[in-house]
């Protein structure tokens, strides 16, 4: 029995020797929401749900930080159902693929194999209301304008726009996309 004891208490001290050489290397933290309202969002333009800037010529962006193409369109959320007198933004996430270091999104056709996207054009998104510039994928962009849901309802207005970083461009299709999630605040 003292055997068995013995064998024992060796290797809970083995144990927790095991236990101590194994050093914390970091910390994650989780955070998370539950709210008590979700809207249902639908993006709103003149075309519907797919946002279509003009047809702009070459020359219209020739210059480096020229912009052009102003087309407005709108987040409408319906359905907010106990949201009345929340205030509500859309954060525009940071997908790298599509957004820029400076916050614009990419021409997603630039550089297709059929050669069918116009070059040195991105699109720059801008709180319609403020006329200000949003930092896509940046933090700053939830200081835009917030909309507060009135009758389970609440609509924020943007504006994209045609940008060139450094002129000239050269002809061709433009396309992003932007994922986005509304914050309730």
């Amino acid at each position: 029995m003292k055997k068995i004891l013995t064998s024992l208490a060796a290797i809970a001290c083995f144990g927790m020797a095991a236990t101590a050489a194994h050093a914390t290397d970091g910390e994650i933290t989780f955070n998370g929401s539950v709210v008590d309202v979700t809207c249902t969002p639908l993006v709103e333009s003149a075309s519907g749900s797919i946002v279509r800037l003009p047809n702009i010529a070459v020359h219209a962006l020739s210059g480096a930080d020229v912009t052009a193409g102003d087309t407005n369109f709108s987040i409408s959320l319906t359905g907010c159902a106990g949201g009345n007198g929340k205030k509500v933004v859309a954060e525009f996430e940071n997908h790298k693929a599509t957004i820029t270091a400076s916050g614009r999104l990419l021409n997603i056709l630039e550089g297709a194999q059929d050669n069918s996207g116009a070059t040195n054009v991105q699109l720059e998104v801008l709180d319609r209301v403020t006329g200000e510039r949003i930092l896509l994928g940046d933090p700053s962009q939830l200081d835009a304008t917030n909309s507060v849901i009135a009758n389970e309802t609440a609509r924020l207005d943007y504006t994209v726009r045609y940008f060139s970083p450094a002129g000239p461009v050269t002809p061709g299709m433009v396309a992003s996309v932007l994922p986005f999630t509304i914050i309730y605040q």
